[in-house]
């Protein structure tokens, strides 16, 4: 059997029930040298096995068991793994996306996941469909890698990713208080030393129109004292004036217009 490469395009943009359908055929039609002791849990050799069978567990299994086994065909089945080397690569995908297939239904039932149920093109020969198959075909390749180096190393994958929403809570509370932290800080920046200049502002413009209301109070006393007290200057040269004219004329003459009888000079 050659290996096609349109083989695993073709397939995606499928159905998923028809995607289990043919990789189960096509897998039980190869020999299976492999399934000797060293296999303990060889593909079925049926036409038609279900997901149950394929994964060798009952219709009770837990999720847990699921897991468990799924992770023991995944080192055993990967097109990648020493178990299935001796088989065309045609058999070897197809096993394997049998054994994934059957995982999504074993796990989830009752949803309808992307693997599971791809958009399909109505014609093989749209290019766009193809594209998208080939992407989403890389993709699964991908994560079936992925979960092969995982279940060599012995980590669970399912696990860390039930533990992921817990840590995305974390880290969402840490963004949380981090931007609460950084508006604080720029409060403390920018907000209080604004509002101490406002203040500032506020008590300098207060204190100047103090000054200017005082400046204005005062000065009108001044100038009432001022002219007070010329008004009483005033009145006290008019009283002296009132109480000896004639002291006043003489006052007013100069001595050289005044003869030697004391009458003026012109008159003499």
């Amino acid at each position: 059997m050659h290996f096609n490469p349109n083989f695993c395009t073709r397939m995606a943009v499928l159905p998923a029930h028809l995607q289990i359908l043919v990789h189960s055929r096509l897998a039980s039609t190869a020999a299976n040298p492999g399934s000797s002791s060293e296999n303990r849990f060889p593909f079925p050799t049926s036409r038609h096995p279900t997901p149950h069978q394929i994964f060798h567990l009952p219709q009770s299994a837990s999720k847990a068991d699921i897991k468990a086994r799924y992770y023991d065909l995944v080192r055993l089945h990967h097109p990648d793994a020493p178990a299935a080397r001796h088989l065309p690569p045609d058999v070897a995908h197809a096993r394997f996306h049998a054994i994934t297939s059957a995982y999504d239904r074993l796990l989830h039932p009752h949803a309808a996941s992307a693997r599971a149920w791809g958009a399909h093109a109505p014609f093989d020969n749209d290019i766009y469909a193809q594209e998208l198959a080939r992407r989403r075909e890389q993709h699964y390749r991908r994560q079936a890698n992925r979960r092969y180096n995982a279940a060599k190393a012995g980590i669970d994958l399912d696990a860390d990713a039930a533990a992921a929403p817990v840590d995305g809570v974390k880290e969402r509370v840490l963004l949380v208080f981090g931007i609460a932290c950084l508006g604080l800080s720029l409060y403390t920046a920018v907000v209080v030393p604004m509002s101490a200049h406002n203040q500032q502002h506020q008590s300098a413009a207060h204190n100047l129109a103090r000054a200017r209301r005082e400046a204005r109070e005062f000065g009108a006393e001044r100038r009432e004292a001022i002219r007070r007290r010329v008004e009483g200057w005033r009145e006290e040269r008019e009283g002296v004036s009132m109480e000896d004219p004639e002291g006043k004329d003489k006052e007013q003459l100069r001595p050289e217009e005044v003869g030697t009888a004391g009458a003026p000079r012109s008159l003499m």
